[in-house]
């Protein structure tokens, strides 16, 4: 894993990338291998002017938090107590209420946070999140 962190700035993006960015500029409902809202903010957030997108869920985790100190955050699903101790301020704005979800999601918070206090890569590690 060492070896692809330091090295795998170098190859830019790989064709899942290309296909997902693809799949953003032709939207539709009938994609298989994503759900189908989950490409509609990386295809209209920049004609709105939305920040990108990241997660460091799986994979996401290692295109890493971006070059900008975010402001706001929307974490959706850890408890309040995980993530206080990044933000000065963490507040419940909703909770994840679906027959669609998966019975663990259900019920999970969506807070919003202001105010990161640790520098940004270490609240990233602190969020990683293999599943």
């Amino acid at each position: 894993m060492a070896l692809h962190l330091a090295t795998g700035w170098r190859y830019g993006l790989f064709r899942d990338e290309f296909y997902y960015l693809a799949c953003a500029n032709h939207l539709d409902w009938g994609y298989v291998d994503h759900p189908p809202l989950s490409i509609v903010v990386p295809a209209i957030g920049g004609r709105y002017g939305l920040p990108p997108a990241h997660s460091p869920h799986n994979s996401y985790y290692f295109w890493g938090p971006g070059r900008e100190r975010p402001s706001v955050l929307i974490v959706i699903g850890w408890s309040t107590e995980e993530i206080a101790s990044s933000w000065t301020q963490v507040e419940v704005a909703g909770r994840i209420e679906s027959p669609y979800a998966m019975p663990f999601e259900t019920g999970s918070p969506i807070h919003v946070c202001r105010g990161l206090k640790v520098p940004l890569e270490t609240a990233w590690r602190r969020a990683k999140m293999f599943i």
